[in-house]
């Protein structure tokens, strides 16, 4: 009998909580939903796990690899729409200058880009990648790095376009 009494006594709790609670609720003003606004000039965020394949067709890829001189996409910048193996005569010596990349590549065959330390691309572990659609804000922050350690922050000399497929394994210039 405690047993059921307990249990009458805390179900009518419950429905009096609900029945105080819900006006109250019920007139608290619903949150202005949130929008992301987007800078032109700048990528949109890629949430984890996003369809890059989808999510680049809809910011309109142009093809192009773009690097900035100061984060967030501001500052003197350079693209690349092929392969670059030193940066030193782009845009008037963008070597070593990098400090935010964004790869608003197409998807598909050669959308994913090496970021180099060297001019070397025989250099496999001096390098840093990044997938189409996706992009370093601030690589002054430290936690994007090559490969082989060292920050990517104005370190950045050549890139290479390359496809990320199990068919590109025997690629010399595979690195990621």
């Amino acid at each position: 009998m405690k047993h059921y009494v307990r249990t009458v006594l805390t179900a009518a709790s419950a429905f009096a909580l609900v029945a105080v609670a819900a006006p109250a609720v019920a007139a608290a003003p619903a949150p202005a939903p949130t929008a992301t606004v987007v800078t032109p000039g700048k990528p949109t965020p890629v949430r984890p796990g996003a369809d890059l394949s989808t999510l680049v067709a809809a910011d309109d890829a142009d093809g192009y690899l773009y690097a900035f001189d100061l984060p967030d996409f501001q500052g003197a910048w350079c693209r690349w729409n092929s392969n670059d193996s030193w940066w030193g005569d782009d845009c008037g010596n963008f070597n070593d200058r990098a400090t935010s990349v964004w790869n608003n590549g197409f998807p598909g065959y050669y959308s994913e880009v090496s970021l180099n330390r060297d001019v070397n691309l025989s250099t496999n572990l001096a390098r840093l990648c990044i997938e189409a659609g996706d992009y370093y804000a601030d690589l002054s922050l430290g936690y994007e790095k090559f490969l082989d350690g060292p920050s990517a922050d104005n370190a950045i000399s050549s890139h290479h376009w390359f496809t990320d497929d199990a068919d590109y394994y025997g690629d010399p210039h595979y690195a990621c």
